[in-house]
């Protein structure tokens, strides 16, 4: 859900919200796009480091084929290098069109045989098949973030169903709005996001929020964070003027800092940042979120132009 929240300007950066429905595609269709950051617990054969990250299947009505998205890799952002279909989704933006109306959703490991269960989990230990209304000229970001259980292997064995603490207790749609950037003197200003897709910022996998920092240099001394992106959510949109600037996710003062990305925005852009894992596997036991920015990486995704 988007959030607009009045924060102090840095660099002649201002937040808000925007919308501009007329500059998007027929209402007849929403678009919808998935960001994997699931790791399985493998304990069992890959010690000592007992997450990795997976390759999952997200069905739309259960289809296999289009609009689903089948074997998205580890740590990424769906089909990144499709540049067909209409703006935003022809720069590479990720999305399928859907139909406009009500949808179910099924999350679940790529290449299992037989296919393992959903992510989707009751409190009362069994599966559910989530259903969404999908509004027409609406983007979205389907956020799977989480640990999955391992599976056994063979003839019909019995599948092992995560906990609903395991991918979140919330739908996790998010609603992007990749649409015209405020001007400031008749220029267009850039825009863009911050989505947290990071369980291992935490040592126990559950994931912290992050915060958003946008400067001049590589120091984030005496300057205020200009926005906050929970795990599993992003942040509100920042609107700043086009121009080369780092951008820092951190913790609240700037005092350790996960990654940092310069990154130049042109004007009129509209950018979705994704915080992400670098690491394919990583151990829990010790691990300590920022000591090295390597950990951590910006998926830096062109969502509109204008």
């Amino acid at each position: 859900m988007l959030r607009c929240m009045a924060l102090a300007a840095v660099l002649s950066v201002a937040t808000a919200c925007s919308s501009d429905s007329s500059a998007g595609p027929s209402s007849g269709l929403a678009y919808v796009r998935v960001i994997n950051a699931t790791f399985l617990d493998s304990s069992a054969t890959t010690p000592p480091a007992p997450y990795r990250g997976v390759p999952i299947d997200v069905l739309i009505d259960s289809a296999a084929g289009s609009p689903s998205f089948l074997n998205v890799a580890a740590n990424s952002v769906s089909d990144l290098s499709d540049g067909t279909g209409p703006a935003p989704g022809r720069l590479n933006a990720g999305y399928h069109a859907v139909p406009a109306g009500v949808h179910s959703f099924v999350a679940r490991v790529s290449g299992l045989t037989p296919e393992g269960p959903s992510f989707f989990t009751t409190d009362a230990g069994t599966q559910y098949l989530p259903k969404q209304y999908l509004t027409g000229n609406t983007y979205y970001t389907f956020l799977i973030a989480g640990k999955a259980k391992p599976q056994a292997t063979g003839v019909l064995p019995t599948p092992v169903l995560n906990a609903p603490t395991d991918f979140g207790y919330d739908f996790p749609l998010l609603i992007d709005d990749p649409f015209t950037p405020p001007a400031v003197g008749d220029v267009l200003q850039a825009r863009f996001h911050v989505i947290n897709a990071v369980p291992f910022s935490a040592t126990d996998g559950t994931g912290t929020g992050v915060f958003i920092f946008v400067t001049r240099t590589p120091s984030l001394v005496g300057i205020q964070y200009l926005g906050y992106a929970d795990y599993r959510y992003a942040s509100q949109y920042i609107n700043l003027t086009g121009g080369t600037v780092y951008v820092s996710i951190a913790n609240s003062d700037g005092s350790v800092i996960y990654t940092q990305q310069q990154i130049t925005f042109g004007a009129g852009e509209v950018r979705t940042l994704v915080f992400q894992s670098n690491r394919q596997s990583v151990p829990l036991t010790g691990y300590d979120p920022g000591a090295s920015s390597a950990d951590f990486t910006l998926s830096n995704i062109k969502d509109n132009q204008y």
